[in-house]
């Protein structure tokens, strides 16, 4: 080894090429510690561990007149055997309130907006909750702190567990505060078409998970073979998966711990 040093000291070829292989030789090591932790060290949370995976989205409205994101809609797919069930939610900072709607103005039910406070108080645990948190990236750094704060007291109020509750957004900046006050989250991404763009795109993503920022991932579920094998164990959330076929070809992938449908599809 001595000698390889010196003749390295003494051969300026050697050592410029040395000195030119040393960042890449760093960055492989780098992304190759990446994956390993990836795989290996992957968070454990309630809700990447159940023993079921379907979840209604947005509730069930086939064969009948109900809208999504109503309580009978809630109501019917808890009948058919839902035990987890997606939510769309604004939260109002006027009213300091989350609102269950999709979009806004509201949707209104009986004249008025439906509130999350009314969903909680109704089924408690009875669902697991994927809260669909759509005005998250809208949200001001004191707004994001005070909605936080609103969420803990309203579960504490209502006697739910914040284990029984997944927040989702597309702005992981916001959903990282989520994160790091100890909910489950899950990061909405589009992968990228681009062979180049989308492996550095997946390093970054995977950095971001080992630093804590978000717990899952969520995507349409036409996304999926895109990050099934660059993502390794990071866990994924799909949606909405109403095609038979592929339904089955990706229900028992262990990567996979949350689907959402519209049909009558529970387990």
């Amino acid at each position: 080894m001595k000698k390889f040093y010196i003749k390295l000291r003494n051969n300026p070829r050697y050592f410029f090429t040395g000195l030119l292989l040393t960042p890449f030789i760093l960055a492989y090591m780098g992304l190759s510690v990446i994956d390993l932790w990836t795989t290996y060290v992957i968070s454990d949370h309630r809700l990447s561990n159940l023993d079921f995976k379907v979840w209604s989205h947005a509730g069930f409205i086939k064969d009948s007149n109900f809208e999504l994101d109503s309580m009978e809609s809630f109501e019917k797919a808890k009948s058919n055997g839902a035990k987890g069930i997606e939510i769309d939610v604004i939260y109002d900072v006027d009213m300091d309130e989350f609102i269950v709607s999709h979009d806004f103005p509201y949707k209104l039910h009986n004249n008025e907006p439906l509130k999350l406070d009314s969903v909680f108080t109704v089924y408690k645990e009875e669902y697991n909750y994927w809260l669909d948190f759509k005005n998250l990236k809208d949200l001001e750094e004191t707004e994001v702190k005070e909605s936080f704060k609103n969420l803990v007291s309203l579960l504490e109020k209502k006697n739910v567990s914040q284990d029984f509750v997944l927040i989702e957004s597309v702005h992981l900046k916001n959903l990282s505060y989520f994160t790091k006050n100890n909910f489950y989250t899950s990061w909405w991404i589009t992968p990228s078409k681009s062979r180049y763009l989308s492996h550095l795109r997946n390093y970054s993503h995977k950095l971001k998970y080992i630093l804590g920022e978000y717990s899952s991932l969520s995507m349409p579920y036409k996304y999926y073979e895109r990050v099934e094998e660059p993502m390794n164990n990071i866990p994924v959330n799909l949606w909405t998966i109403n095609d038979k076929d592929f339904f089955h070809k990706v229900k028992n992938k262990k990567q996979i711990k949350i689907i959402l449908t519209d049909n009558n599809w529970y387990d």
